[in-house]
């Protein structure tokens, strides 16, 4: 009998090790002859390692992609704009597929990595030439129809208007040729012919130059304007992003008419002057390209002088949070913020590129926080925000790249849960018999303690997290029911108690949430923890609505990201 836990233990074993056998020994999980992919599994010969024949197709999707930009910018340049969409596309989907091959086979550090990252930075620049030159070849012909129409002020906005877009795609030629040296040196290491990648780069210059001339002998041709009794100014004559301008004018003539006002081309607003003539308005500096722009105002055959102001480019800063939950294999939840400085960034595209490839866009709210999900395939994926809108006159901006690992499969963890399970129940009923031929052993008292929700006694090591505390997922899986059933209150009190949980010694529950922030607020998680909680008591006691989107949940990210990175108390 003595000799019974033993003989349990060690027939449930042998149960375990069965169920998990065949996924260690299934061939699919590590062999490089089947093409899979497996976390658990990396070859360092990269290419080598493969067979002949997967090297060569290798080689040759990256030949394709190289071969591409060539006949796209020949038909921009002899401005079959449709053609030159249709291989775009073609050509997109091909790098797609070039991608996923190479997450598949485990090649993003190696050289076909870098090949693909520098093919991803061309396919953006050769889509942003592809709309730049059909813009162009619009202001081509609203020059025609303004210059049959003889009107000398839409011209002149004609004009400024060629020239930001010239502007765009010289811009772009020169990025596309800056990155020659580094896909040529990359294309030689892997054997690629580079001769039509070559006469890509140099057709864009060609098209750039020849655009360049069409514009100069545009503004040799543009008419002088005839004296108005419209006047119209801006000032000041430049801004920024979120910057107002004053916009002011006066109308001769005016017995109560009103005056449109013409920007770029594109009707603007509609004001109406006091009885001396007087009009003003205020132009905020928002969803608009970055250089020149000019502003006329018109009665319908009355045309003011021409007030032109300059937007100047503001950089960016991207945040980007991303979860896995234990329960969620095939999703992550996301979220972030775009700031312009100290200013948040509205109504603004963030694209979610997963492998290099884009997997979702979500919009920034008025506070410049977004948030979503996006679903993933099994095995290891890198996952970036980008916002690159040229809409905007904002820089650019990347937030860095973070790793996702979906390797293990259901079946799998469920192979390891029942083994698991077997192991604990048989190391419970030798635990059980031990104890009962053994004299017992009573216990201390417990000290007395209040606190809602928590079984902890000691605080976690600072950056780990408390064994049993609810994952981020789930915190906000059961953060948006609440939200969504109304309960605004207790959907803050969760993301309190997840820090609490996670985080914090036991002792803090019988603290308010001011007096834990005075205790947290010297270490490196004090400054977010503080703002969390100040807009934590706006919606748990002063009783402010949750927004859908609202910073207490970008404060709690901060939070989560501050303790993790070990700065807790």
């Amino acid at each position: 009998m003595k000799r019974l836990p033993l003989l349990i233990l060690v027939i449930l074993s042998a149960v375990f090790l069965a169920l998990l056998t065949p996924y260690v020994l299934e061939p699919e999980l590590y062999t490089k002859e089947n093409g899979s992919y497996t976390s658990y599994h990396s070859d360092p010969a990269i290419m080598s390692a493969y067979s002949y024949e997967r090297s060569t197709d290798i080689q040759a999707m990256m030949q394709e992609l190289l071969d591409a930009p060539e006949q796209i910018v020949l038909n921009i340049r002899i401005r079959d704009f449709e053609e030159a969409q249709r291989e775009f596309e073609e050509y997109k989907e091909r790098s797609e597929y070039f991608s996923n091959v190479v997450v598949n086979l485990d090649l993003s550090e190696s050289a076909v990595g870098d090949f693909r990252r520098e093919n991803r930075k061309n396919m953006e620049a050769l889509e942003r030439m592809i709309n730049e030159s059909v813009r162009f070849d619009e202001v081509n012909r609203l020059e025609i129809k303004y210059r049959d129409e003889e009107n000398p002020a839409l011209l002149y906005t004609v004009v400024l208007e060629g020239e930001a877009i010239q502007n765009t795609l010289k811009k772009t030629s020169t990025q596309f040729a800056g990155r020659e040296p580094d896909l040529l040196a990359v294309s030689s290491e892997l054997g690629l012919n580079t001769t039509k990648y070559q006469e890509a780069v140099d057709t864009m210059e060609a098209i750039v130059e020849e655009d360049r001339r069409a514009q100069q002998q545009r503004e040799e041709r543009q008419l002088p304007l005839p004296p108005a009794s419209l006047s119209l100014s801006v000032s000041p004559g430049s801004g920024r992003y979120l910057d107002l301008l004053r916009v002011a004018g006066t109308y001769t003539y005016s017995s109560g008419e009103q005056v449109t006002l013409v920007l770029d081309s594109r009707d603007w607003q509609t004001v109406v002057p006091d009885e001396k003539g007087v009009f003003s308005t205020t132009l905020p500096i928002g969803r608009i390209r970055e250089g020149q722009h000019v502003l006329f105002a018109t009665t319908g055959t009355l045309y003011s002088n021409l007030a032109t102001f300059s937007v100047i480019p503001t950089d960016t800063v991207l945040s980007f949070w991303i979860y896995q939950g234990s329960d969620h294999w095939d999703e992550v939840l996301l979220d972030g913020e775009l700031f312009a400085g100290e200013i948040p960034v509205a109504a603004a595209p963030v694209r979610i590129l997963v492998d290099d490839i884009e997997g979702a866009v979500f919009e920034t709210d008025a506070d410049g926080y977004y948030y979503g999900s996006v679903n993933l395939t099994k095995g290891n994926h890198t996952v970036q925000a980008v916002f690159d809108d040229p809409g905007f006159p904002l820089n650019p901006s990347e937030s860095e790249l973070r790793e996702v690992d979906l390797a293990l499969s259901v079946p799998l963890l469920l192979a390891v849960g029942v083994g698991a399970g077997a192991l604990l129940l048989a190391s419970i009923g030798a635990l059980w018999y031990v104890r009962k031929r053994s004299p017992p052993v009573l216990p201390e008292k417990a000290p007395a303690r209040s606190g809602p929700l928590l079984s902890r006694t000691e605080p976690p090591p600072s950056g780990e997290v408390s064994p049993g505390a609810p994952s981020p997922v789930d915190t906000l899986i059961r953060y948006k029911e609440l939200f969504a059933a109304g309960d605004w209150s207790g959907a803050a009190l969760v993301l309190y108690r997840s820090v609490i949980d996670r985080f914090l010694p036991a002792d803090t529950d019988t603290l308010t949430p001011r007096e834990v922030a005075a205790r947290v607020a010297g270490t490196p998680a004090g400054a977010a923890f503080g703002s969390f909680v100040a807009r934590y008591e706006e919606v748990r006691y002063g009783g402010m609505p949750l927004q859908p989107q609202d910073r207490l949940v970008s404060h709690w990210n901060e939070v989560l990201a501050a303790f993790e990175a070990g700065g807790g108390a």
